[in-house]
């Protein structure tokens, strides 16, 4: 899968897993879930009201932002081998 099938994806069903344990949300998904994050979860208080993509982990890490399928984040991804789940 490349970058720009896995943002394709997302954007028709809000979220896809591009790695054991790493999904690629909509900022739309991440916005109409967020007050199903548990309380001590520091992500239930961040701004996901923009445009793009989130990255997030099973793992618990941090949501990191996306803006696109050319976003290096995004593409560093998909060019790294991982095989442990949630690495990014």
């Amino acid at each position: 899968m490349s970058a720009q099938e896995a943002i394709a994806q997302a954007d028709q069903s809000g979220w896809i897993e591009i790695r054991s344990g790493v999904y690629l949300d909509t900022a739309k998904y991440m916005r109409s879930t967020q007050q199903e994050f548990l309380d001590d979860d520091p992500a239930r208080s961040m701004d996901f009201s923009g445009p793009g993509y989130w990255i997030t982990t099973k793992c618990g890490a941090m949501p990191k932002w996306i803006s696109g399928a050319d976003d290096e984040s995004l593409l560093e991804i998909f060019s790294e081998e991982g095989d442990g789940e949630c690495d990014l």
